[in-house]
């Protein structure tokens, strides 16, 4: 059962991949990838020993792709309402609430009401430097997180 879930979850995040590739290249006004993305979706940060915090303020009707998380992590969805794109399908998330996404992890969102997301992090070497710490946690590919998951025997091979 865990390995059909994991092939459903690689997948589903290579054909996110794909749409989010597909998106990029048609250069339409309003696309967002990366730091730009904060354009549309501000980010906020604190630090507690060891965790970075990060919150995102996002409005509705926008459309939010991830990144692909290395390890688990924790999220809590503080204002709004989100339909949260999954392998499993759509899941209407509506605030107060929160969770964890496994490792491996790329998620698309549509926000039905404006909202305050937050995922919370591991800072593991204590840098309190943002750009590293999001270099830790995530990929931009599937490929990098599975090379690594592959590296540390959390996953065996799928085709």
């Amino acid at each position: 059962m865990e390995s059909n879930l994991i092939k459903l979850e690689k997948d589903f995040t290579l054909q996110l991949e794909q749409l989010q590739n597909q998106i990029v290249s048609l250069n339409l006004e309003g696309v967002y990838v990366g730091t730009d993305s904060e354009e549309i979706a501000p980010l906020k940060h604190a630090f507690a020993e060891g965790l970075l915090t990060r919150e995102m303020f996002s409005k509705k009707g926008n459309i939010l792709i991830g990144k692909i998380h290395k390890y688990k992590h924790t999220w809590f969805l503080m204002k709004g309402k989100l339909l949260m794109g999954s392998p499993t399908g759509n899941k209407e998330i509506t605030a107060p609430a929160w969770g964890t996404s496994p490792a491996g992890t790329k998620r698309i969102a549509y926000v039905l009401e404006d909202c305050i997301f937050i995922n919370v992090f591991p800072d593991l070497e204590n840098t309190k430097n943002i750009e590293s710490i999001v270099d830790n946690v995530s990929f931009d590919t599937y490929a990098g997180f599975e090379e690594f998951a592959l590296q540390q025997n959390l996953i065996k091979k799928i085709n």
